[in-house]
């Protein structure tokens, strides 16, 4: 994913000093340019074939934490078409409602989600995940593979959740690891951290899959969750 030009930051900044403006709201489907137009590519030549290789691995996700962020943001997004609607997304929200009860167990039709955002319009606070549901809950996930915290790293991304939660909204930071891990950087606000493992994700694509993707025109859908929960396990 391209960074964003220094005027681009700047409107963003500026706009969330006074809450987004309609025509400023970040797409609805996060996943890059190259994501798509690979997705697009897949489907017709995966719907007649029973098996294939591992897709991701042509697409070089390897451990990159972004492009890793990106797909996993694209099966949480209620409004992409990998043939899951919102249960992934419900998956999450229960796993988030066991440390934070007042979280709802499931998303609004007004959910989006974004990747690589500054909530704060503070390039330091750059988030790999928000998920964002007006008059409902606003949730942050921390991606981690390879790359280690930074001071009072998740700490800091509280504040900013807090920060865009302040019209009563309950807020969380997932701190996503290959172990599932408890942060080291949260602070005093560790409880407002759901830990949780990339084999966690894994379980739910495996599980889902079948159950939502028994449709013929589903194959390729069903394919790529699959292959995507194999690639994370190797985290």
């Amino acid at each position: 994913m391209e960074s964003q030009e220094p005027e681009d930051r700047e409107k963003m900044a500026a706009n969330r000093e006074g809450g987004w403006l309609e025509s400023e709201r970040p797409a609805l489907c996060p996943d890059p340019v190259a994501l798509a137009a690979m997705l697009s590519d897949l489907r017709a030549p995966m719907a007649g074939v029973k098996t294939i290789g591992n897709p991701w691995s042509v697409a070089s996700l390897r451990r990159g934490e972004l492009r890793n962020s990106s797909v996993l943001a694209w099966f949480l997004n209620p409004k992409g078409d990998h043939g899951f609607g919102d249960l992934l997304l419900q998956e999450l929200l229960s796993e988030v409602k066991k440390r934070t009860p007042s979280f709802p167990k499931t998303p609004s039709p007004a959910c989006f989600l974004t990747v690589e955002e500054c909530p704060d319009g503070a390039q330091g606070n750059r988030v790999d995940i928000t998920i964002d549901d007006p008059g409902q809950y606003f949730l942050v996930i921390e991606v981690k593979i390879d790359a280690i915290e930074q001071n009072k790293q998740v700490e800091r991304y509280c504040d900013v959740a807090r920060a865009r939660a302040c019209d009563g909204r309950p807020w969380a930071v997932v701190f996503l690891t290959p172990q599932g891990k408890n942060s080291d950087t949260a602070g005093d606000q560790a409880a407002k951290v759901v830990p949780l493992a990339w084999s966690t994700i894994a379980s739910w694509l495996r599980t889902l899959s079948p159950v939502v993707c028994r449709d013929a025109d589903k194959a390729a859908a069903r394919h790529l969750a699959r292959t995507f929960a194999d690639h994370i396990l190797e985290f």
